[in-house]
């Protein structure tokens, strides 16, 4: 399961929108190569078996419009599937983000982490989904937090002018500035951004 083959990211995904231009651009350029242990991979596990035990619960509540669906964007070329869409007061659409985190991280939240809403922001655009929600379950107890939000064009047109610059720079060979924040000893690509 765990294969170390290089891939090229032609698209861009929600899930990664967060990241900085540098990062993107080494993904499109086929030189971050993912290899996750097993523990990781049991973690991927839990967070999928949580989407679709939500999911059975909006079914069961009456109120599940879609789930799973597959969503593009043709300019910048984006592509992903959403957790799950509900029915509100009014027959009115709410696209739901799913995520669990632990008792540390649940016990700081406060808003929506910042790459969750850029990845939320994506799908709203992607869908035309405007109305949402961010719900956030503690991988410990099971306690939830839920978050309405709504569409923010400012940052879908950030997102997007991002992943347009990194096209732009894909395409003449030219290496975006590193993070503003860079921690290059921390750094997932570190190996890669030396060389550079």
């Amino acid at each position: 399961r765990n294969t170390r083959e290089v891939r090229k990211s032609v698209e861009y995904h929600p899930s990664s929108a967060a990241s900085p231009a540098r990062k993107l651009l080494f993904a499109k350029q086929g030189l971050i190569i993912p290899s996750y242990s097993a523990q990781t991979y049991r973690i991927f596990d839990n967070g999928s078996s949580m989407h679709r035990r939500y999911q059975r619960y909006f079914l069961e509540m009456g109120i599940l419009y879609d789930r799973e669906t597959f969503c593009y964007w043709s300019d910048p070329r984006i592509r992903g599937t959403i957790d799950a869409r509900i029915k509100g007061p009014e027959e009115k659409l709410y696209l739901v983000e799913l995520k669990s985190i632990t008792s540390g991280l649940f016990k700081l939240l406060q808003s929506p982490n910042y790459e969750h809403m850029v990845q939320w922001n994506l799908y709203s655009l992607m869908t035309g989904t405007e109305n949402g929600l961010v719900l956030y379950e503690n991988k410990d107890n099971q306690r939830c937090e839920i978050f309405p939000v709504k569409f923010d064009r400012e940052l879908a047109d950030s997102t997007l002018n991002k992943f347009r610059y990194v096209d732009y720079c894909f395409g003449r060979n030219f290496l975006p500035e590193r993070c503003p924040f860079c921690n290059i000893d921390k750094c997932e690509q570190k190996e890669i951004c030396k060389k550079m």
